[in-house]
């Protein structure tokens, strides 16, 4: 899916000289990029990029198809603290009525035609990809037509864009664990969504069920064995109700989600790992923090990308929504018992 595209973005870039790909939102937030360094969460704060020309694209909605464009910087934001970058050709695009697309050849290369015609079929497979997340095609559960639910579905589209951490917040049955299967499956990533059941793992074996030990670690460690991070390696971590995870780990835990490293235990060397993190809690946090039971520090790392998930009962009008969702499966089930 969207990992796919992006790494297509990818392949085809870093074949040019200091070039960029960046996806970008109405806001001017940017969600993702590969290439040259650039600095700044956003187009207006940003450097390293032609602001003025990304900001006609979103005043307008209109492709930009541009040559031989001087880039000004400071501050280190450009290659080898360059002051101007020289951009020989550039595709500026909308992919949808939310996001647009950002290609620079860098400064030696122009594009080809068969360029711009990859990137902009590639364009139009976000296109297509985010329609089917907002319409509700194979969302795994996440359904309603609530302006609640469209509200979710909203920064699904956007969270499967961005790699960072993402928080879901909601009660028991709110569908969390369908939302995070969802960001998994529409984000492309190569490996599989592990879930760390934190209520269900003892304090003393957490740091070696998420890391993993080598034989001889502790007494009792018979055998070396591979801990859930490993498992994810490529795809995604579901922290199902963090705020379980033991306080005496978080500190730990706030490291990993910051660096991606980690130690086995029984091991001296850290590794390195690559895993997306998505979180899910059905407390307010903010009352676990103040009662000193989950860190501050783990908590504003987490709550990058967050998703509050409204109860049912607060929009009573998916319940039919739901219904015709599950009614193969209700049928099925009354068809075993007897009922019809």
């Amino acid at each position: 899916m969207i990992e796919a595209i992006k790494n297509t973005l990818w392949e085809v870039i870093q074949e040019k000289d200091v070039s960029l790909a960046m996806v970008f939102d109405r806001e001017g937030r940017i969600l993702w990029h590969r290439g040259r360094g650039i600095k700044g969460p956003n187009v207006s704060e940003g450097q390293g990029f032609p602001k003025s020309l990304i900001q006609e694209t979103i005043d307008n909605a209109q492709e930009v198809l541009s040559q031989d464009v001087v880039v000004t910087s400071s501050g280190g934001a450009l290659p080898k603290s360059a002051t101007a970058l020289y951009l020989r050709s550039l595709l500026i695009m909308p992919i949808d009525r939310r996001f647009f697309l950002y290609v620079d050849s860098g400064s030696k290369e122009t594009f080809s035609p068969t360029d711009l015609a990859l990137f902009r079929a590639m364009g139009r497979l976000f296109a297509q990809t985010m329609a089917r997340i907002r319409h509700g095609a194979d969302t795994g559960g996440i359904v309603g037509s609530s302006p609640a639910m469209d509200r979710v579905r909203e920064l699904v589209v956007s969270y499967a864009l961005e790699e960072e951490p993402v928080l879901l917040l909601g009660e028991t049955g709110a569908g969390k664990n369908h939302i995070a299967e969802f960001i998994h499956k529409a984000s492309g990533r190569a490996g599989k969504l592990v879930i760390v059941h934190c209520p269900s793992i003892p304090e003393s074996l957490f740091e070696s069920e998420l890391f993993g030990h080598a034989r001889g670690a502790f007494t009792g460690a018979t055998a070396t064995r591979q801990g859930l991070v490993r498992e994810a390696e490529e795809g995604t971590l579901l922290f199902d109700e963090v705020s379980d995870v033991p306080t005496t780990f978080q500190a730990k835990l706030l490291a990993f989600a910051e660096t991606g490293r980690y130690r086995v235990l029984g091991e001296s060397r850290e590794r390195m790992s690559n895993v997306r993190i998505i979180a899910a809690s059905n407390r307010d946090l903010a009352n676990e923090i103040a009662a000193k039971r989950f860190r501050s520090d783990l908590f504003f790392r987490l709550n990058v990308l967050p998703i509050e998930i409204p109860p049912l009962r607060e929009r009573p009008g998916d319940l039919r929504d739901l219904v015709e969702e599950h009614r193969p499966l209700l049928r099925g089930k009354a068809t075993d018992e007897g009922f019809i």
